[in-house]
């Protein structure tokens, strides 16, 4: 349960990891915004389509929301398949330097038959499905400017593995454990706090706070898992006005994204559509009770985004 109260800044730290060494690139740019496009007729097109085959049933479009829709943590390497545990199988978050290039491929996407999970129209970022990022390669080539690429990754909640019991509630100790001494009723008052986080459910700790709910995954995401009520704790430290939970901020409204599913699990790419979500809906703070095991671009634009903003 330590892990619940833990305001993980880890995503801070992937901000600077960033300034320390250069982001990994997984290819070599293509073309250059000086080239003109190479026109390609759609027979052209679709020849090119033999090796991309998508992984998994067809996404609906999303318009910018995250999806972890058939998708399955790897658990092992059976039948020789040594998968990194901290990489989201076949997906791949796709930028390019154009605006021009952005379009022309989304236009492009279904006759190519390339699954698009989401995008994000103002990074001129999208998150798609292959089993063949060398075919991507080669299919884009210069029709589309320059480009680059990196793997999606797993973003999960604190590993609460071995802690007896699953740990003991906090119950009214909170606000002793974390130092808050004296009247705090009016803390937070005029502050929305976003927790970005499982979901947020209903609960006595959480009466009478104000509550905006909102998710950026797919509609088949994992329920009832072991960390269903993992975004309900976080949320109840932060501004739980009584019963179960005191809660530090108790007159704060609470913007509740939801960016993992009920088993602790996200994604960069998910993440990143929460922050950008969060700040368009006018959080002042957010709160990441998360963390991951890399660095990724389109999570460090996306708090890049919020720092801009306040």
């Amino acid at each position: 349960m330590l892990g619940l109260c833990i305001v993980v800044v880890l995503l801070g730290v992937l901000v600077r990891m960033g300034e320390t060494g250069a982001l990994r690139k997984q290819n070599a740019m293509r073309g250059g915004p000086d080239q003109p496009p190479v026109e390609m007729d759609g027979s052209s097109l679709r020849e090119s389509t033999l090796d991309l085959a998508p992984v998994g049933s067809p996404a609906a479009d999303r318009g910018g929301t995250g999806s972890l829709a058939n998708r399955q943590e790897p658990r092992g390497s059976a039948g020789g398949d040594h998968r990194d545990p901290d990489v989201v199988p076949d997906e791949y978050l796709l930028f390019f330097d154009g605006e021009e290039g952005f379009e022309r491929f989304l236009a492009d996407a279904k006759m190519l038959r390339i699954e698009v999970i989401g995008t994000l129209p103002r990074w001129r970022a999208l998150n798609l499905r292959t089993a063949s990022i060398a075919g991507l390669e080669r299919l884009l080539g210069e029709r589309y400017g320059t480009f680059s690429f990196e793997q999606n990754s797993f973003v999960r909640a604190p590993d609460r593995t071995g802690v007896p019991g699953r740990g003991v509630p906090f119950a009214a100790s909170a606000l002793d454990w974390l130092g808050v001494a004296g009247k705090n009723s009016t803390w937070g008052e005029g502050i929305t706090i976003a927790v970005l986080d499982t979901l947020v459910q209903d609960h006595p700790s959480l009466k009478g706070v104000a509550i905006r709910r909102f998710s950026v995954l797919g509609e088949h995401v994992v329920e009832h898992g072991d960390y269903a009520g993992h975004g309900t704790a976080v949320a109840s430290l932060l501004a739980g006005s009584g019963g179960a939970v005191a809660g530090i901020a108790p007159a704060a409204n609470v913007l509740a994204v939801r960016v993992m599913t009920d088993d602790g699990v996200g994604d960069a790419f998910t993440l990143a559509d929460g922050i950008i979500l969060a700040v368009d809906q006018g959080a002042d703070v957010l709160n990441l009770s998360l963390g991951m095991q890399s660095d990724s671009r389109i999570v460090r634009e996306a708090i890049e985004y919020a720092l801009e903003n306040g």
